[in-house]
């Protein structure tokens, strides 16, 4: 006999509220972690290829293709990300499906399509802006390291 056919109502829908909650705080951190760790993946990045964006402003690129630039490398590591994490996430959701199944007969399967879109929506923006702000943000002769 399963326990929960035993628990009044009100308990159960209290309980399940309780857990919903707990998955979104639980997540909304996971997803913070999340964003510093790209932020901070990407500022090391700039800082090293610095000045091989201040070489690109010495031989005439101005300052919007430098930033497109970076914007396309760092649209292409989301991207990249995403794949591999969708990887990641598939292998994991399917390891726990067999075992749900396992315990319980017809587990339900839900993929929150929009809770994901929003997620790399959001590690998009903040890659973005990341490294359109870090690429060009000294004198190109400065950055390069050569004088006047």
């Amino acid at each position: 006999m399963r326990a929960h056919r035993w628990t009044p109502r009100p308990q159960r829908a209290h309980a399940a509220e309780q857990t919903d909650n707990a998955a979104v705080v639980i997540l909304g951190m996971a997803l913070t972690y999340t964003l510093i760790a790209v932020a901070n993946t990407l500022i090391a990045a700039m800082a090293g290829r610095r000045r091989e964006f201040a070489l690109l402003g010495l031989v005439g690129a101005v300052r919007s293709q430098i930033v497109k630039v970076a914007a396309v490398e760092s649209a292409l590591a989301v991207v990249v990300a995403t794949v591999l994490a969708a990887v990641a996430t598939g292998l994991a959701a399917a390891t726990q499906y067999v075992s749900l199944n396992k315990l319980v007969a017809d587990a339900p399967t839900v993929i929150p399509w929009a809770q994901l879109l929003g997620t790399v929506t959001l590690c998009a923006v903040v890659t973005a802006s990341v490294a359109t702000g870090r690429a060009t943000r000294r004198r190109p002769i400065e950055a390069a390291g050569l004088r006047e």
